[in-house]
């Protein structure tokens, strides 16, 4: 569309032909020179802006068209576009220019690809660069371009305990049909955090720099030390087991900086580090436990050095076998967050003098931190595995419900994409990660996660209508107090999830009032049992404060039910 929009001019038109036949790209001053003119030429009625009538007059495309061209300019959304605006997204009309120019010389079609590269009034990029288009293409041996032949991986099973096995995290790592190159590489963190410290000893913005972190294709040539092999990832430490046995598998969700690098100076990956070594040294305390240390060794899906990019310089594209990995890679961006075996640290404060985009009104941070809360096991019998890292790591991360398929979309309309197909595709592949993990899993553990009698209502209200394969569910030590006990015996009555087996109420604040509400519900149980919890066997009411007579009083009640009881 930028490209359109300046060949408005007859210079442009020549100058933009001459580009496929070795033309130099133009300067920064002719850049900001002819954009002037075009921008002028284009805004008829002088009030600096230019409005869907101004372009669909001005390029002579549809409607439809010049809407999907203004939002990739809009940073402010206000439905038009400024001139800061528009010189501000030229830099990558330029680079796509370039590789319009070296697909034309060879007469093929360049691939599609979709970008959040585009850059906020102030000239800083706003959102992090994720293609998902097909490439068209197959390698050029020489020249490293895409041409017209299209490569695609062959896709990986849907499987039911997909986010709870560790071959899904291992079968990232591999190549398989379609691919001579594994979708996904993990980093080493001591690697990563010997490179933070070199960091941290720059003096000069060049230095740091020159330390920031490769892509992978450049890992992978100038530092393969970096990289886990698939075995090795495999024979990582294991969490215990009563916590899942979570794997030494951190993924790391931030924001890019910019559109051709995420962390041009190296300040996110220090802050990560820092988080990573204080969580490796001293476990998190909440009340009266304490959480273990996250190990001393992690394998780190960051995605700049896990995944295959452009050339940050250049902006030469990927590579056939690159983009055809790649494409594979974003296909199941989901997995690294909300498998239950992964680490997730949030990098939710952007470094000192960032300029760029908050994480909070980010379209993909914003899928990646929500996916990661449908599944995860949350208990202080092993290492939190959601960290909060502008919050802090020594704090307990708290931990929001899980959204509905229909709250997550909600949600996404107010966060920035720019292109909307992006919500599209974060949308699907949380709606097909929540019907796996919660609509249709046998046990799930919200321990621990802060929530009081309004979030377990929200949950019971989002999940339990669909939830009709559980055979446990826990919300041990959430201080839901006697009103979230009445909330969880309500909603039972209605016939919610009737494979349950076991109904926690373990350190749950319920006291003396709550336990009737459970009592009077087992009897109410007993007489359509039927329809309620039809397969309950064991009710746990441990560290609620209840007397002994309380406590007696279950445990006769149980024992006339034929269940066990727990107190």
């Amino acid at each position: 569309g930028g490209y359109a929009l300046l060949g408005r001019t007859h210079e442009w038109r020549r100058r933009c032909s001459r580009m496929g036949s070795g033309a130099s790209r133009p300067s920064k001053g002719e850049l900001k020179k002819k954009t002037d003119a075009a921008f002028s030429a284009a805004d008829t009625n002088r009030d600096g802006r230019l409005s869907v009538e101004e372009l669909v007059a001005c390029l002579g495309w549809k409607r439809s068209r010049v809407e999907h061209l203004l939002k990739a300019f809009d940073a402010n959304s206000d439905g038009s576009i400024d001139k800061d605006e528009l010189k501000a997204g030229f830099e990558e009309v330029i680079r796509a220019m370039d590789a319009q120019a070296s697909f034309s010389a060879k007469g093929v079609t360049p691939p599609v690809e979709s970008s959040e590269g585009t850059k906020d009034p102030n000239g800083s990029p706003v959102h992090r660069s994720k293609p998902q288009g097909a490439p068209k293409a197959s390698s050029d041996a020489t020249s490293g371009k895409v041409d017209a032949t299209e490569i695609s991986a062959a896709p990986l099973p849907e499987t039911d305990d997909m986010y709870k096995a560790p071959e899904t995290i291992f079968n990232e790592l591999k190549e398989r049909s379609g691919l001579t190159l594994p979708p996904v590489r993990l980093l080493r963190s001591s690697w990563l955090i010997k490179r933070a410290e070199k960091l941290k000893a720059c003096t000069t913005v060049e230095e740091r720099r020159a330390l920031a972190l490769p892509r992978r294709q450049d890992i992978e040539t100038q530092h393969p030390e970096a990289f886990y092999a698939v075995e090795e990832v495999m024979a990582l430490k294991r969490g215990a087991e009563f916590a899942g046995r979570p794997m030494s598998v951190l993924a790391v969700s931030h924001c890019w900086e910019t559109a051709a690098h995420p962390d041009p100076e190296g300040a996110t990956l220090v802050m990560l580090c820092d988080a990573m070594e204080r969580a490796m040294s001293k476990g998190v305390t909440n009340g009266e436990y304490t959480w273990e240390k996250i190990p001393r060794e992690m394998a780190v899906f960051y995605d700049y050095g896990s995944l295959y990019q452009k050339c940050p310089r250049t902006g030469e594209p990927r590579t056939a076998m690159e983009n055809a990995a790649f494409k594979a890679a974003l296909s199941r961006m989901q997995v690294w967050y909300a498998h239950q075996l992964t680490t997730c640290f949030f990098m939710t404060e952007p470094p000192a003098g960032s300029t760029a985009l908050r994480y909070t009104e980010r379209g993909w941070p914003t899928f990646e931190y929500q996916v990661s809360m449908l599944a995860k096991t949350w208990t202080s019998s092993g290492w939190p595995q959601l960290f909060d890292v502008g919050r802090g790591v020594d704090k307990l991360f708290v931990r929001p419900p899980p959204l509905s398929t229909e709250a997550l979309l909600e949600l996404l309309q107010t966060k920035c994409f720019t292109n909307g197909a992006d919500r599209e595709l974060v949308a699907m592949l949380y709606k097909k990660t929540a019907t796996n993990t919660i609509q249709c899993a046998a046990n799930l553990k919200f321990n621990s996660s802060g929530w009081g009698p309004e979030e377990l209502r929200f949950f019971v209200q989002q999940w339990f209508p669909i939830c009709d394969k559980l055979e446990a569910i826990s919300f041990a030590s959430n201080p839901i107090g006697p009103e979230g006990a009445k909330i969880l015996c309500d909603s039972l009555r209605d016939g919610f999830c009737p494979n349950a087996e076991f109904l926690n109420f373990f350190n749950n604040k319920i006291g003396g009032e709550g336990l009737e509400h459970v009592m009077q519900f087992l009897k109410e149980r007993e007489r359509d049992k039927s329809k309620i919890l039809p397969k309950l066997n064991r009710v746990r009411v441990g560290k609620n404060k209840l007397s002994s007579e309380q406590q007696q009083a279950l445990k006769e009640l149980c024992s006339e039910l034929g269940l066990k009881c727990e107190t």
